[in-house]
Formats: structure tokens, C-alpha cells, sequence
């Protein structure tokens, strides 16, 4: 995921100029599961780890990223359909 965007931003200035960034994330938070740890911990809470810094990460690279924004599970059943 991209989250606040740091792992992204330290890439960057680690490849070349000419790298396409590929970021992936729901920028909804962690969904609701049943399968979700019942400590009452706030780290597993329903929108938990929400941040959408999209646009930021497009102003301090332009051109060099692109997102794709949704749940893996929904993105690979998405593309499962496309593929059949």
C-alpha cells in the first residue's frame, strides 16, 4: 500500500528520473473482515491506516506515478472477469 507515501518518496530518489511509479492502495483504510484480530487494538479497527496522499505524491513527481486505488481482492476479481 501507499499509505503516507514515504516508501514511495525514498524509491524515487533512489531510481532514475526516467522510473514509472506504480502505487497501490485502497486509500480507504482497512476494510471490514471477519477475519480482523479481536484485541481491540486500534491498529486493526475498520478505516484504520486511511491516508490518501495522492496528490501530494503527483506534485513532487508529475508524470513519474500513476495509482490504482481499491482492495487487492476486488481489483484481482475485477481483472479475473477482463480476463475471461
Amino acid at each position: 500500500g501507499v499509505f503516507g507515501g514515504a516508501s514511495i518518496r525514498y524509491l524515487s530518489q533512489r531510481m532514475s528520473s526516467s522510473t514509472f511509479i506504480w502505487g497501490l492502495d485502497s486509500f480507504q483504510g482497512l476494510p471490514l473482515t471477519s477475519e480482523s484480530p479481536d484485541s481491540g487494538a486500534h491498529e486493526w479497527h475498520v478505516g484504520s491506516y486511511r491516508a490518501d496522499p495522492r496528490a501530494a505524491l503527483r506534485a513532487s513527481l508529475g508524470d513519474r506515478i500513476a495509482f490504482v486505488a481499491g482492495f487487492y481482492n476486488e481489483q484481482s476479481e475485477k481483472n479475473s472477469a477482463n480476463s475471461h
